[in-house]
């Protein structure tokens, strides 16, 4: 392995969403140490200086406001990556909503935000860069989701149930896909890193 972590990835390109901390910061870090380009992708406003942060010489990464809730975010973002990078070949749908409280105790405007970011959000990721990937007959589609959604707490909580959906759903694209060169996998991370709750964080940082 080049690094001890990845094979190498001189040449491929990665877009990595909810980057600007936390396990989606690791993970954009690890694909340029491992020679890959790499979109940094958020709704955080600092998303150009921590990309600076991350990658300050080399000049392989670069931030890029993206509200996944929105299809025509997605689609902007895969054309400024074409125009810098000429190629999507790696997509990580890490970013998340998590809301740490029983779901009797949650309203309705905060199970539609938790839906937006994290079904419809990844939704609008596989479909736009999935259809880049197709045409090239090459990609690679991950997504990080919270292990309660695979273990379970001792109270159900929003986070497991959008993640069974997505799991579903991963396993239904993943058949058909890889047929034309498409892999897409959920895996099971520590969430530990990742952004903790709605109700610790501005609304406007939501990703």
């Amino acid at each position: 392995m080049a690094n001890g972590r990845f094979e190498t990835l001189q040449g491929r390109s990665a877009l990595v969403t909810g980057a600007a901390q936390g396990l989606g910061l690791a993970i954009a870090r690890a694909f340029l140490e491992a020679g890959a380009s790499v979109v940094l992708a958020d709704v955080n406003p600092n998303i150009d200086a921590i990309t600076k942060d991350a990658d300050p010489t080399d000049g392989r990464a670069f931030g890029l406001h993206l509200d996944v809730r929105e299809e025509s975010a997605w689609e902007s973002a895969l054309r400024r990556t074409l125009e810098r990078f000429g190629a999507l070949d790696i997509l990580v749908n890490n970013a998340a909503l998590t809301i740490s409280k029983p779901v009797w105790d949650i309203s309705a405007g905060e199970w539609d935000d938790v839906l937006a970011v994290n079904l419809r959000g990844v939704f609008f990721g596989c479909r736009v860069a999935g259809r880049h990937m197709r045409e090239r007959g090459f990609g690679r589609i991950i997504k990080t989701p919270s292990p309660t959604a695979l273990r379970g707490e001792h109270v159900p909580n929003a986070v497991a149930y959008d993640n069974r959906v997505l799991d579903g759903r991963a396993e239904t694209l993943g058949r058909g896909d890889e047929k034309v060169g498409i892999r897409l996998r959920v895996f099971d991370l520590d969430p530990a890193s990742r952004r903790r709750s709605a109700r610790d964080r501005p609304r406007a940082s939501r990703d």
